[in-house]
């Protein structure tokens, strides 16, 4: 099932997507009391949001060895060692919505990743009961800017990161009922292939990501957790492009602009280590 967000008459509604129709839904589909309501519309005429209302976004850094060699970092023998952060929740935005590149960094990057969605409150549960606490699965662009400051821990341009507002584009769906230990996927920047991997290459699965962070942040409804990217990071610039696609979940599409199209207010950014 692909679980979606839209936008109708001024508020949010969860819905259901099949066959590129989207249906209302009826319940809570936070639960499993949801069903299937009457068609909204063709998938072109919906405006869809991000697919769901984190009140938490995790991030797990390093779970692929690929990445791990790309920028000198340790292989991690855990979920997120050394490698674990928050990202502000008003980084989120959907897809087809623009990517904002504020214009004092020189150096923003794009990466894509799998994201995991909680299905309910979850806190201190084992690996083997966490599946039970896993909606489903979407996309994310982890994008990320980065200053250069040179002679730290962990490489050339890891000091001082940060994730300003529209960083985290999300969507276009949650799909409930894939195996997220093999699924293809490529991030694609002006349809030229940059990322091309497997999520079986991963170095931890979600039940183990679930049940490490669960041990120590509680996680509710709609929260979402970054899986991780694979080698092939780079850089993005004014009018880029950017595709993420995930086989059995679809494309997230969103452009890179120039910073000064923001309105005033809009540059909200959080230090990845110190949360300043």
């Amino acid at each position: 099932m692909k679980l979606v967000r839209y936008k109708s008459n001024g508020s949010a509604k969860y819905g259901i997507l099949e066959a590129d129709f989207v249906y209302d839904i009826i319940g809570d589909v936070y639960s499993d009391q949801f069903e299937k309501g009457p068609v909204v519309g063709g998938l072109e005429a919906v405006a869809l949001l991000p697919p769901c209302e984190p009140k938490s976004i995790t991030s797990i850094g390093a779970n692929y060895v690929s990445r791990c060699k790309e920028n000198n970092l340790p292989v991690p023998t855990e979920p997120g060692a050394g490698d674990r952060f928050f990202i502000p929740v008003e980084a989120l935005t959907g897809p087809g919505k623009v990517i904002y590149l504020p214009p004092q960094e020189v150096r923003v990057e794009y990466s894509g990743e799998l994201a995991i969605v909680i299905k309910r409150t979850c806190h201190q549960v084992s690996v083997a009961e966490a599946a039970d606490y896993i909606l489903g699965y979407t996309i994310v662009h982890n994008v990320w800017a980065k200053n250069p400051v040179r002679g730290e821990p962990f490489g050339e341009f890891t000091s001082n990161i940060r994730a300003y507002e529209s960083f985290c584009p999300t969507g276009p769906c949650v799909v409930t009922d894939i195996d997220p230990m093999n699924v293809a996927w490529q991030t694609r920047v002006n349809g030229e292939v940059r990322q091309k991997t497997n999520t079986s290459k991963m170095l931890f699965g979600p039940a183990e990501m679930v049940a490490s962070i669960a041990s120590w942040h509680t996680l509710e409804p709609g929260d979402l957790i970054q899986c991780g990217t694979a080698s092939g990071v780079g850089t993005m610039k004014p009018g880029d492009m950017v595709e993420i696609e995930f086989e059995g979940i679809g494309v997230l599409r969103n452009m890179a602009v120039a910073g000064e199209d923001m309105e005033p207010g809009e540059l909200i950014f959080i230090d990845r280590y110190t949360g300043d």
